[in-house]
């Protein structure tokens, strides 16, 4: 049951890593190709070491993701270049132990703040036919 529960966790983690670098922030969309999100064991293995040191949350975790991420996403909209295609894969995420620079400001993320970063990934019928030329799918 725990390798269960840690597995749910992992999942829900995922669904909190931004899946690409295609983006809308504030209005303004930045195109990106690169897939960022990546669901592997090794990136499985490492979050569920995370967890069982027991100094992080699967919530810490998301929250952190979603500040560093709204960090590169708020940085695009200021400069016009998207930030995100510098953002890493989520192994690499996991190993290098970036969550560590973002825990605090994840926490501090308001509800309000948290719906804003879900809704920049989605896609818009606008943002589709720009990225697919033209052809609604």
């Amino acid at each position: 049951k725990r390798v269960e529960k840690k597995n749910d966790e992992w999942k829900t983690f995922l669904t909190y890593y931004p899946p690409n670098n295609n983006f809308t922030w504030r209005g303004k969309h930045f195109e990106g190709e690169r897939g960022i999100r990546k669901n592997s064991k090794d990136g499985e293995s490492l979050f569920t070491k995370i967890l069982n040191s027991k100094e992080y949350t699967c919530e810490d975790l998301c929250r952190a993701v979603m500040a560093e991420a709204r960090g590169k996403m708020q940085e695009s909209y200021k400069s016009g270049e998207n930030k995100m295609r510098y953002f890493i894969n989520t192994e690499s995420w996991l190993r290098q132990k970036q969550y560590e620079n973002w825990i605090d400001q994840g926490r501090e993320l308001s509800t309000e703040e948290i719906e804003q970063y879900k809704t920049a990934f989605k896609r818009t019928k606008k943002a589709v036919k720009q990225t697919y030329g033209g052809i609604d799918i």
